[in-house]
This record gives structure tokens, C-alpha cells and sequence, in this order.
């Protein structure tokens, strides 16, 4: 298996944000200082995010896929899942 295949296993079937941003951090061995840094948001909006506290902005999901272009599809497949699942929650309540 390839470097490259390796990296997408990662996150392949991963459809919750969250997860797969944490993922990617972890990939690249960063902080989550240093993934606000390369996302150009706050340490806290990160935080706040990866622990499902609050969910990704439209900018986060723009940064996210800039930063990695290779898993573009993966996050906006998160993203509107993760927005599917709080309009049915929203939905039940």
C-alpha cells in the first residue's frame, strides 16, 4: 500500500466532521494551535469543533479543504452529513 492509499484509508467511511478533523491533525502530527494556525481560526473555534461542542463554519469547511485538498471530498461529505443529522434532530425535538 502506497503512502498516498494509506492517508485516505484515514478517513475513508468517516462521515462526522469531527472525527475526521481530529484524523487529519493527528496525521500531520500537529497541535491544535498549529491546525487553528493553518486554518487561520482560533485555537478555541478548533477546540470547540473537534470536540463537537459546535459545529464547523462555512469558512472552517473552505479552510479545511484548502489545507487538505487531497480530502476535499471526505469534509464536505462530513460537513453535510453532519448537517443532515442536526436538522433531524432538530426535527425530533
Amino acid at each position: 500500500m502506497t503512502d498516498e492509499s494509506q492517508k485516505r484509508n484515514i478517513v475513508v467511511n468517516n462521515r462526522n466532521l469531527c472525527s475526521l478533523i481530529r484524523r487529519l491533525q493527528h496525521q500531520d502530527g500537529l497541535s491544535q494551535k498549529q491546525l487553528a494556525d493553518r486554518l487561520d481560526v482560533s485555537p478555541s473555534i478548533v477546540s470547540l469543533v473537534i470536540n463537537g461542542k459546535r459545529p464547523a463554519s462555512r469558512k472552517m469547511v473552505r479552510a479545511l479543504i484548502k489545507a487538505y485538498p487531497d480530502y476535499a471530498e471526505e469534509i464536505a461529505s462530513a460537513w453535510q452529513a453532519d448537517i443532515f443529522e442536526e436538522k433531524q434532530n432538530d426535527n425530533h425535538e
